[in-house]
Protein backbone atom coordinates (compact mmCIF):
# COMPACT_ATOMS: atom_id res chain seq x y z
CA UNK A 1 0.00 0.00 0.00
CA UNK A 2 1.44 3.54 -0.58
CA UNK A 3 1.89 6.11 1.81
CA UNK A 4 -0.61 7.99 -0.04
CA UNK A 5 -3.53 5.39 0.80
CA UNK A 6 -1.38 4.80 4.99
CA UNK A 7 -2.56 8.71 5.18
CA UNK A 8 -6.21 8.35 3.21
CA UNK A 9 -7.24 5.67 5.68
CA UNK A 10 -5.55 7.51 8.89
CA UNK A 11 -7.71 10.30 7.87
CA UNK A 12 -11.16 8.20 8.49
CA UNK A 13 -9.97 6.87 11.14
CA UNK A 14 -9.39 9.67 12.83
CA UNK A 15 -12.64 11.13 12.14
CA UNK A 16 -14.37 7.87 13.70
CA UNK A 17 -12.59 7.50 16.71
CA UNK A 18 -12.08 11.64 17.57
CA UNK A 19 -15.08 13.42 16.31
CA UNK A 20 -14.08 16.43 18.62
CA UNK A 21 -11.82 17.83 16.18
CA UNK A 22 -13.45 19.94 13.58
CA UNK A 23 -11.54 21.44 10.40
CA UNK A 24 -14.02 23.28 9.10
CA UNK A 25 -13.74 25.83 6.25
CA UNK A 26 -9.98 27.41 6.32
CA UNK A 27 -10.73 29.24 3.60
CA UNK A 28 -9.80 32.80 4.00
CA UNK A 29 -12.58 35.22 6.06
CA UNK A 30 -13.49 38.18 4.57
CA UNK A 31 -11.22 41.41 4.61
CA UNK A 32 -12.71 43.11 7.96
CA UNK A 33 -12.16 39.88 9.71
CA UNK A 34 -8.44 39.22 8.44
CA UNK A 35 -5.21 40.46 10.99
CA UNK A 36 -3.63 44.06 9.51
CA UNK A 37 -0.71 44.80 12.12
CA UNK A 38 2.47 42.55 10.79
CA UNK A 39 4.97 44.79 12.05
CA UNK A 40 6.92 42.68 14.58
CA UNK A 41 9.04 40.17 12.62
CA UNK A 42 11.33 37.77 13.77
CA UNK A 43 14.30 35.89 12.60
CA UNK A 44 14.00 31.95 12.04
CA UNK A 45 16.44 29.52 12.01
CA UNK A 46 17.16 28.04 8.86
CA UNK A 47 18.94 24.77 7.90
CA UNK A 48 20.59 25.84 4.79
CA UNK A 49 24.24 26.63 3.54
CA UNK A 50 24.95 30.33 2.57
CA UNK A 51 24.93 29.08 -1.28
CA UNK A 52 21.11 28.31 -1.01
CA UNK A 53 18.43 30.76 -1.71
CA UNK A 54 14.46 30.25 -1.40
CA UNK A 55 13.19 32.35 -4.10
CA UNK A 56 9.64 31.61 -3.16
CA UNK A 57 6.94 30.71 -0.70
CA UNK A 58 3.70 29.26 -0.27
CA UNK A 59 1.10 28.69 2.29
CA UNK A 60 0.24 25.42 3.70
CA UNK A 61 -1.48 25.72 6.91
CA UNK A 62 -2.54 22.00 8.04
CA UNK A 63 -4.03 22.43 11.32
CA UNK A 64 -4.06 21.28 14.68
CA UNK A 65 -3.04 17.40 13.80
CA UNK A 66 -0.66 18.26 10.85
CA UNK A 67 1.76 20.96 11.70
CA UNK A 68 2.99 22.29 8.53
CA UNK A 69 2.65 26.02 8.19
CA UNK A 70 4.74 26.71 4.53
CA UNK A 71 6.51 25.28 1.76
CA UNK A 72 9.24 27.31 0.47
CA UNK A 73 11.63 26.40 -2.99
CA UNK A 74 14.67 27.12 -4.08
CA UNK A 75 18.40 26.78 -5.74
CA UNK A 76 19.86 22.91 -6.65
CA UNK A 77 16.03 21.25 -6.01
CA UNK A 78 15.59 22.19 -2.69
CA UNK A 79 12.56 22.25 -0.96
CA UNK A 80 11.87 23.70 2.61
CA UNK A 81 9.14 22.90 5.32
CA UNK A 82 7.92 25.34 8.13
CA UNK A 83 6.54 23.92 10.95
CA UNK A 84 4.94 25.02 14.08
CA UNK A 85 6.00 22.82 17.00
CA UNK A 86 3.76 24.79 19.92
CA UNK A 87 6.13 24.95 21.79
CA UNK A 88 9.80 26.68 20.49
CA UNK A 89 7.58 28.61 17.74
CA UNK A 90 8.11 28.07 14.09
CA UNK A 91 11.06 25.61 12.98
CA UNK A 92 12.32 24.57 9.50
CA UNK A 93 13.06 21.53 7.70
CA UNK A 94 14.88 20.99 4.33
CA UNK A 95 15.08 18.41 1.43
CA UNK A 96 16.31 17.83 -2.41
CA UNK A 97 12.98 17.43 -4.16
CA UNK A 98 13.11 18.70 -7.71
CA UNK A 99 15.50 17.96 -10.30
CA UNK A 100 17.02 21.70 -10.75
CA UNK A 101 16.19 25.19 -9.24
CA UNK A 102 12.58 25.72 -8.55
CA UNK A 103 11.62 29.20 -8.65
CA UNK A 104 7.81 29.71 -7.80
CA UNK A 105 5.11 27.59 -6.08
CA UNK A 106 1.84 28.47 -5.19
CA UNK A 107 -1.07 26.85 -3.54
CA UNK A 108 -5.01 26.84 -4.02
CA UNK A 109 -6.66 28.15 -0.67
CA UNK A 110 -8.86 25.06 -0.14
CA UNK A 111 -9.38 23.27 3.18
CA UNK A 112 -6.83 21.14 4.61
CA UNK A 113 -7.70 17.59 2.23
CA UNK A 114 -8.00 19.50 -0.94
CA UNK A 115 -6.03 22.20 -1.18
CA UNK A 116 -3.28 21.84 -4.31
CA UNK A 117 0.33 22.39 -4.69
CA UNK A 118 1.98 23.51 -7.67
CA UNK A 119 6.16 23.93 -8.09
CA UNK A 120 7.80 24.86 -11.49
CA UNK A 121 11.46 25.98 -12.56
CA UNK A 122 14.05 25.36 -14.59
CA UNK A 123 13.76 23.95 -17.57
CA UNK A 124 10.34 23.90 -17.50
CA UNK A 125 10.13 21.13 -14.90
CA UNK A 126 6.37 21.39 -13.32
CA UNK A 127 6.04 19.24 -9.68
CA UNK A 128 2.28 19.23 -8.12
CA UNK A 129 1.20 17.77 -4.29
CA UNK A 130 -2.09 18.18 -2.83
CA UNK A 131 -4.08 16.96 0.73
CA UNK A 132 -1.92 16.31 3.64
CA UNK A 133 0.84 14.37 2.34
CA UNK A 134 2.73 17.06 0.58
CA UNK A 135 6.25 15.76 0.84
CA UNK A 136 5.11 13.03 -1.79
CA UNK A 137 5.51 15.61 -5.22
CA UNK A 138 4.31 14.16 -8.81
CA UNK A 139 6.37 15.10 -12.26
CA UNK A 140 4.15 16.06 -14.20
CA UNK A 141 4.79 16.58 -18.38
CA UNK A 142 5.67 19.87 -18.98
CA UNK A 143 4.97 21.17 -22.41
CA UNK A 144 7.80 23.86 -22.66
CA UNK A 145 11.92 23.46 -21.70
CA UNK A 146 11.97 26.89 -21.35
CA UNK A 147 12.33 27.92 -17.37
CA UNK A 148 8.89 28.95 -15.10
CA UNK A 149 9.25 32.18 -12.81
CA UNK A 150 5.98 32.83 -11.55
CA UNK A 151 2.61 31.43 -10.74
CA UNK A 152 -1.02 32.01 -10.03
CA UNK A 153 -4.14 30.01 -9.21
CA UNK A 154 -7.18 31.37 -10.85
CA UNK A 155 -9.83 30.89 -8.13
CA UNK A 156 -13.02 31.37 -10.87
CA UNK A 157 -11.76 28.15 -12.94
CA UNK A 158 -10.21 26.34 -10.45
CA UNK A 159 -6.32 26.11 -12.40
CA UNK A 160 -3.21 27.10 -12.10
CA UNK A 161 -1.68 29.60 -14.74
CA UNK A 162 2.44 29.33 -15.24
CA UNK A 163 5.12 32.05 -17.02
CA UNK A 164 8.50 32.25 -17.75
CA UNK A 165 11.18 32.41 -20.02
CA UNK A 166 10.29 33.92 -23.56
CA UNK A 167 7.03 34.74 -23.39
CA UNK A 168 5.53 31.63 -22.30
CA UNK A 169 2.77 30.82 -20.53
CA UNK A 170 1.60 27.34 -19.60
CA UNK A 171 -1.73 26.27 -17.79
CA UNK A 172 -4.02 23.12 -16.87
CA UNK A 173 -6.57 21.45 -19.20
CA UNK A 174 -8.94 18.42 -18.50
CA UNK A 175 -5.82 16.23 -20.33
CA UNK A 176 -3.21 17.74 -18.38
CA UNK A 177 -0.90 20.81 -18.88
CA UNK A 178 -1.09 23.03 -22.03
CA UNK A 179 1.15 25.93 -23.52
CA UNK A 180 -1.15 28.88 -23.67
CA UNK A 181 -0.90 31.93 -26.11
CA UNK A 182 2.19 33.85 -25.45
CA UNK A 183 2.34 36.94 -23.65
CA UNK A 184 4.72 38.78 -25.98
CA UNK A 185 8.29 37.23 -26.30
CA UNK A 186 10.17 39.01 -23.52
CA UNK A 187 10.69 37.03 -19.91
CA UNK A 188 8.12 37.28 -17.89
CA UNK A 189 8.65 37.48 -13.59
CA UNK A 190 5.12 37.76 -12.35
CA UNK A 191 1.41 37.17 -13.01
CA UNK A 192 -1.72 37.97 -10.54
CA UNK A 193 -5.43 37.35 -11.40
CA UNK A 194 -8.38 39.44 -10.26
CA UNK A 195 -12.11 40.61 -11.53
CA UNK A 196 -11.75 37.97 -14.36
CA UNK A 197 -8.48 38.89 -15.61
CA UNK A 198 -4.87 37.73 -16.26
CA UNK A 199 -1.96 40.45 -15.78
CA UNK A 200 1.54 40.81 -15.69
CA UNK A 201 4.42 42.82 -16.72
CA UNK A 202 7.62 41.66 -19.05
CA UNK A 203 11.16 42.83 -18.51
CA UNK A 204 11.01 45.33 -20.58
CA UNK A 205 8.00 46.95 -18.91
CA UNK A 206 4.97 45.95 -21.06
CA UNK A 207 1.72 44.78 -19.28
CA UNK A 208 -0.26 42.44 -21.04
CA UNK A 209 -3.77 41.55 -19.80
CA UNK A 210 -6.10 38.28 -20.64
CA UNK A 211 -9.48 37.08 -19.72
CA UNK A 212 -8.97 33.69 -21.13
CA UNK A 213 -5.11 32.59 -22.03
CA UNK A 214 -6.37 32.52 -25.78
CA UNK A 215 -4.79 35.83 -26.83
CA UNK A 216 -2.69 38.62 -24.53
CA UNK A 217 -3.58 42.29 -24.99
CA UNK A 218 -0.31 44.48 -24.94
CA UNK A 219 -1.05 47.84 -22.70
CA UNK A 220 1.30 50.58 -22.02
CA UNK A 221 5.10 50.33 -21.26
CA UNK A 222 6.13 51.06 -17.49
CA UNK A 223 9.57 52.08 -16.42
CA UNK A 224 10.23 48.72 -14.17
CA UNK A 225 13.49 46.98 -15.19
CA UNK A 226 12.50 43.18 -14.80
CA UNK A 227 9.49 43.79 -12.77
CA UNK A 228 9.62 41.26 -10.10
CA UNK A 229 5.91 40.89 -8.74
CA UNK A 230 2.16 41.22 -9.42
CA UNK A 231 -0.73 41.26 -7.01
CA UNK A 232 -4.32 41.80 -6.95
CA UNK A 233 -6.32 42.71 -3.92
CA UNK A 234 -9.55 45.00 -2.93
CA UNK A 235 -9.98 46.15 -6.48
CA UNK A 236 -6.51 46.89 -7.71
CA UNK A 237 -3.90 45.62 -9.14
CA UNK A 238 0.00 46.23 -8.50
CA UNK A 239 3.36 45.66 -10.09
CA UNK A 240 6.61 45.92 -8.37
CA UNK A 241 9.95 45.96 -9.28
CA UNK A 242 12.49 49.18 -9.82
CA UNK A 243 12.80 51.88 -12.28
CA UNK A 244 15.40 52.49 -15.09
CA UNK A 245 17.22 55.21 -12.58
CA UNK A 246 17.49 52.02 -10.39
CA UNK A 247 14.83 53.13 -8.04
CA UNK A 248 11.97 51.00 -5.84
CA UNK A 249 8.71 51.43 -7.69
CA UNK A 250 5.49 50.07 -7.44
CA UNK A 251 2.71 50.77 -10.33
CA UNK A 252 -0.90 51.11 -9.29
CA UNK A 253 -4.45 50.31 -11.16
CA UNK A 254 -7.56 49.73 -10.82
CA UNK A 255 -8.41 48.96 -14.44
CA UNK A 256 -5.24 47.60 -15.42
CA UNK A 257 -5.32 50.30 -18.90
CA UNK A 258 -4.10 53.29 -16.82
CA UNK A 259 -1.53 53.12 -13.94
CA UNK A 260 -0.04 55.46 -11.76
CA UNK A 261 3.96 55.18 -10.36
CA UNK A 262 4.58 55.10 -6.46
CA UNK A 263 8.58 55.47 -5.91
CA UNK A 264 9.60 54.21 -2.37
CA UNK A 265 11.35 57.24 -0.83
CA UNK A 266 14.13 55.75 0.96
CA UNK A 267 15.22 53.94 -2.28
CA UNK A 268 19.16 54.06 -0.60
CA UNK A 269 20.01 50.38 -1.37
CA UNK A 270 18.90 50.69 -4.67
CA UNK A 271 16.93 47.59 -4.64
CA UNK A 272 13.78 46.12 -6.07
CA UNK A 273 10.33 45.83 -4.49
CA UNK A 274 10.77 41.93 -4.97
CA UNK A 275 7.79 40.94 -4.42
CA UNK A 276 4.11 41.34 -2.40
CA UNK A 277 1.21 40.03 -1.11
CA UNK A 278 -2.33 41.13 0.34
CA UNK A 279 -3.48 40.05 3.42
CA UNK A 280 -7.59 41.08 2.84
CA UNK A 281 -7.10 44.52 4.69
CA UNK A 282 -3.13 45.39 3.56
CA UNK A 283 -0.73 44.89 0.93
CA UNK A 284 2.85 43.96 2.31
CA UNK A 285 6.29 43.31 0.32
CA UNK A 286 9.81 42.93 0.59
CA UNK A 287 12.13 45.37 -0.85
CA UNK A 288 14.86 42.69 -1.47
CA UNK A 289 17.61 44.32 0.62
CA UNK A 290 16.38 46.01 3.88
CA UNK A 291 13.01 46.74 4.04
CA UNK A 292 9.67 45.10 4.90
CA UNK A 293 7.21 47.44 2.92
CA UNK A 294 3.06 48.00 3.91
CA UNK A 295 0.45 49.83 2.54
CA UNK A 296 -3.44 50.26 2.90
CA UNK A 297 -4.06 51.33 -0.53
CA UNK A 298 -0.92 50.77 -3.06
CA UNK A 299 0.08 54.49 -2.53
CA UNK A 300 1.29 55.80 0.63
CA UNK A 301 3.86 53.17 1.97
CA UNK A 302 5.36 52.40 5.19
CA UNK A 303 9.05 51.08 6.17
CA UNK A 304 10.32 48.27 8.86
CA UNK A 305 14.07 47.30 8.98
CA UNK A 306 14.06 43.73 7.73
CA UNK A 307 15.97 41.22 10.80
CA UNK A 308 17.50 39.33 8.27
CA UNK A 309 19.72 42.81 6.55
CA UNK A 310 22.20 42.83 4.88
CA UNK A 311 20.14 39.23 3.87
CA UNK A 312 18.17 39.79 0.79
CA UNK A 313 14.30 38.36 1.11
CA UNK A 314 12.90 37.53 -2.18
CA UNK A 315 9.05 35.48 -1.65
CA UNK A 316 6.78 36.83 0.89
CA UNK A 317 3.35 35.06 1.40
CA UNK A 318 0.31 35.15 3.95
CA UNK A 319 -1.67 32.83 6.27
CA UNK A 320 -5.35 33.80 6.97
CA UNK A 321 -5.63 30.98 8.75
CA UNK A 322 -3.22 31.95 11.66
CA UNK A 323 -2.85 35.28 10.42
CA UNK A 324 0.76 35.40 10.10
CA UNK A 325 3.24 36.09 7.23
CA UNK A 326 6.40 34.81 6.03
CA UNK A 327 9.49 36.41 3.95
CA UNK A 328 12.22 34.18 2.30
CA UNK A 329 15.48 34.71 0.45
CA UNK A 330 19.14 33.82 1.10
CA UNK A 331 19.71 32.59 3.33
CA UNK A 332 17.53 33.40 6.00
CA UNK A 333 13.90 33.42 6.92
CA UNK A 334 11.80 36.21 9.00
CA UNK A 335 7.97 35.49 10.41
CA UNK A 336 5.27 38.14 11.66
CA UNK A 337 2.32 36.88 13.58
CA UNK A 338 -0.33 39.69 13.11
CA UNK A 339 -3.40 41.14 14.87
CA UNK A 340 -5.98 43.55 14.63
Amino acid sequence: MSNRNYVVWFMCLLFFLVPQFSFGDVSCPPPPECPSNCSSWELLDTPQGPEYYMWDVANCYMGILFDYRWIAVGSDGRIWYFSDDYMGGLTCSTNIEFPNHAYTITSTPHEYFDRRYVAAGHGGFIYTTEGLDIRIWDEETSPVTTHLYASVYNSDADKFVLVGQAGKVVTESPTGWIQAANAGAANIWNITYGNGKYVLCNVAGWVYTSTDLNSWTKGVQLDCINAKTAVFGDGVYLIGGKTNDRLQVVYRSTDTINWTQHIMTWNENEDYVYDLVYTGSKFYGVARNKWIIESEDGITWTKTLSPAYPTMMMGIAYSCEDGAIIAVGGPKSIHSECTQ
